[in-house]
């Protein structure tokens, strides 16, 4: 993984930390600003970064984080161990809530249901390791898909792409 810091002026229009594809070229460019290029090269390649930037879409990637305590440690539990199985039964008798409630809140708080929330730590783990070059098919079953096939339709659900775009 690669941090660049660039400052874009008035062309990158969102302040804040987004998450965009990186496309080839954009990789690349990447790899030279961080692995070393000659002042007179840097502000081109940044001004090319910052055109392809504002290009991306960006990626629907969040986790949310609840105010609720309760909540927020069932949010907190699902991205730390994205493989854990555990039932929303399970986790509603663990924090004191009915079913139902447990539904209510997590939906209040995180505009997600309980199964949208745990595919969604799971996608945001894999995505982690994929970018680190693992396969798909043991990223899949690490972070607790059944199968690769059932990783991938997550992963398109969640990302609009196959998980090979992503590295693996």
């Amino acid at each position: 993984m690669r941090t660049v810091y660039i400052d874009g002026g008035d062309r990158l229009d969102r302040p804040h930390v987004r998450v965009i594809g990186v496309s080839p070229l954009m990789r690349e460019v990447l790899v030279r600003l961080s692995e070393g290029c000659t002042e007179r090269q840097r502000p081109h390649l940044a001004a090319l970064l910052v055109d392809a930037m504002t290009a991306m879409a960006t990626e629907p990637f969040r986790l949310p984080m609840p105010r609720d305590a309760r909540i927020a440690r069932l949010v907190k539990r699902l991205r730390d161990h994205p493989a854990e199985q555990t039932l929303l039964s399970t986790w509603a008798d663990r924090l004191g809530l009915s079913q139902r409630s447990l539904i209510r809140r997590i939906r209040a708080e995180t505009g997600m249901s309980f199964r949208e929330l745990r595919r969604q730590a799971r996608i945001m783990a894999a995505l982690e390791r994929l970018a680190l070059g693992e396969p798909v098919t043991r990223v899949a079953l690490d972070v607790g898909f059944e199968s690769p096939s059932a990783f991938s339709q997550a992963f398109r659900i969640v990302t609009g792409a196959s998980p090979r775009r992503y590295g693996g």
